[in-house]
């Protein structure tokens, strides 16, 4: 039963990451609409580089591998 829970919060976790990437995205791309020189292709690089930055290599691969 602890393997299932470890399995479940596991797969929780990597819905989390991947749904709180996109929606920060999904932001960048509202910036390009409105006509801002940050868009869509920017924010994926500086959020990459934030989560590397910050330790989180693992949670970005999580993104990447979804994509």
């Amino acid at each position: 039963e602890d393997d299932k829970t470890c399995e479940d919060i596991e797969k929780l976790y990597e819905k989390l990451i991947e749904k709180s990437i996109t929606q920060g995205l999904i932001g960048f791309e509202m910036f390009e609409k409105n006509g801002l020189e940050v868009g869509y292709k920017e924010g994926v690089s500086l959020m990459k580089f934030m989560f590397k930055n910050r330790g989180m290599k693992k949670e970005w691969k999580i993104y990447e591998k979804k994509q």
